[in-house]
C-alpha cells in the first residue's frame, strides 16, 4: 500500500511539469528498505524536452567496447537553442544496471532511458 504523502508528491511531481500519470508520464518505485519515490519516467521527461521551446535535439553515443554486446557506457548530449554549449551526461551500465528482469532483456534501452533522464533533468529540469 502505497503511503498517501508519496501519492500526494506524485501528484505534485506531476502537476508542476504538467504530466499526466495515467499515460505512465510520472511513476512510483519501491525500494527494498521498503522506501517510496515518486519519479519523472522516459515519457514524462520526453513530453518535457519536446515541449520546451529551448529544446534543439538529442543524440546518443555509446562506447565501441562493449560486454556480452552491451556497450559499457553510453552518453546523451541534449541541445538547446539559448546555450553555447550542449548538456552531456555519460553513465556507465554496471554503475546503473537494475534487479529488474527488463534489465536483462533490453540492456541497451535501459540504459539510453537511464542516460536521457539523467541529462534531460540537468538540461530542463
Amino acid at each position: 500500500m502505497t503511503p498517501k504523502q508519496t501519492l500526494l508528491t506524485l501528484l505534485r511531481l506531476a502537476r508542476a511539469n504538467n504530466l499526466d500519470p495515467l499515460k505512465e508520464e510520472v511513476a512510483l518505485a519501491l525500494y527494498e528498505d521498503s522506501h517510496w519515490q515518486a519519479y519523472i519516467t522516459v515519457e514524462g521527461y520526453s513530453k518535457i524536452l519536446n515541449s520546451n521551446p529551448a529544446f534543439d535535439g538529442i543524440s546518443f553515443t555509446e562506447s565501441l567496447e562493449k560486454t556480452n554486446g552491451i556497450p559499457i557506457w553510453m552518453e546523451c548530449t541534449i541541445y538547446r537553442k539559448d546555450r553555447s554549449l550542449p548538456i552531456v551526461v555519460r553513465k556507465y551500465f554496471d554503475e546503473v544496471e537494475g534487479e529488474q528482469a527488463i534489465w536483462q532483456k533490453i540492456p541497451r534501452r535501459m540504459l539510453r532511458h537511464r542516460v536521457m533522464q539523467q541529462c534531460a533533468r540537468l538540461a530542463v529540469g
